[in-house]
């Protein structure tokens, strides 16, 4: 029953995979908290974000108002959740979830671009995002560096090693291993560099999930499906060994061609032309510190392999 001090907001969205998981009645932990939202530990192996923002995804939950009690929890505070509410009992806030929808990416268009309009718009997009000051600010953070070398820019020089383990003749191989579908060596090298850099999601996964993401969106039918489930398992299971669990998660969303709306508008654009530029790259700039700019590199060198 709700008490008189309780203060009850309104879900407007949840993604398929919170949905799923909210299906079971089961206690959960405040995991962490940013300016965005608060990221809840479920008692699986998955956590869901409570957003504050209205980008939808796989394991977020928007919130129609931003809760300042919320931004005060301390991590590993008691949560409780149903398929009907998320209660969280020390700040006295219940969370409805009725009504809300749920949300899973649209499949991918039948419309597709040949390959040289596709690199067209990539080149351009590229420029859009490493010509913006928003992106010039963060200059040696994270792997947007490379961009130029990936698209063959006459100019360019490898930058310094941005991210530890990662370095020009890594990307390198990774681009003869998607074009020859090795999906062995492919999972090796990709293995090797998760959990390098820094943050709840660091750049090297961040750049593997936009690689995943691709390739299960939308390069499917260039794969045999042995090859693709194999890698997709090989570098699920290590995610969870090796880098942070809202990593192995988004990694996991990856190999499902599921990912954040912007991640999937932004791939989506390169493949088919169908979606607003300036917004797009806006939104990869605002994603996480570097993550979105980081995912888009991942896309690019899937896509120019």
């Amino acid at each position: 029953m709700k008490n008189s001090n309780q203060h009850v907001c309104k879900a407007r969205n949840i993604g398929s995979i919170a949905s799923e998981i909210l299906s079971k009645d089961q206690d959960a932990l405040v995991f962490g908290i940013t300016s965005k939202g608060v990221y809840v530990k479920t008692s699986s192996r998955w956590l869901v974000f409570l957003s504050f923002d209205p980008f939808r995804g796989p394991l977020t939950i928007t919130l129609d108002e931003v809760s300042s009690t919320l931004q005060l929890l301390g991590a590993g505070r008691p949560v409780h959740l149903t398929s009907q509410s998320i209660s969280i009992p020390d700040v006295d806030i219940i969370i409805s979830i009725t009504g809300s929808q749920v949300w899973q990416p649209a499949d991918p268009s039948p419309i597709q671009l040949d390959n040289p309009e596709r690199h067209q718009i990539l080149v351009r997009v590229a420029n859009e995002v490493i010509s913006n000051e928003v992106f010039i600010k963060k200059t040696g953070v994270g792997l947007g560096g490379y961009l130029p070398l990936i698209l063959g820019s006459p100019n360019a020089h490898p930058p310094p090693r941005l991210v530890n383990n990662i370095d020009w003749g890594d990307v390198q191989q990774l681009g003869y291993y998607l074009r020859n579908r090795e999906a062995l060596p492919l999972a090796k090298l990709l293995s090797d560099i998760l959990g390098a850099g820094p943050g709840l999601t660091p750049s090297a996964d961040d750049f593997v999930i936009g690689l995943l993401l691709s390739l299960n969106r939308w390069q499917k039918p260039f794969w045999s499906a042995d090859s693709l489930r194999s890698l997709n398992d090989q570098l699920v299971k290590a995610a969870y060994l090796k880098t942070t669990t809202l990593s192995a998660n988004l990694i996991e969303c990856a190999t499902l061609g599921w990912a954040d709306e912007r991640l999937i508008n932004a791939l989506d654009l390169l493949v088919t032309g169908i979606a607003r530029e300036p917004e797009i790259v806006a939104h990869l700039l605002g994603w996480g510190h570097s993550s979105g700019v980081d995912a888009f590199v991942g896309m690019a060198v899937s896509l120019t392999a």
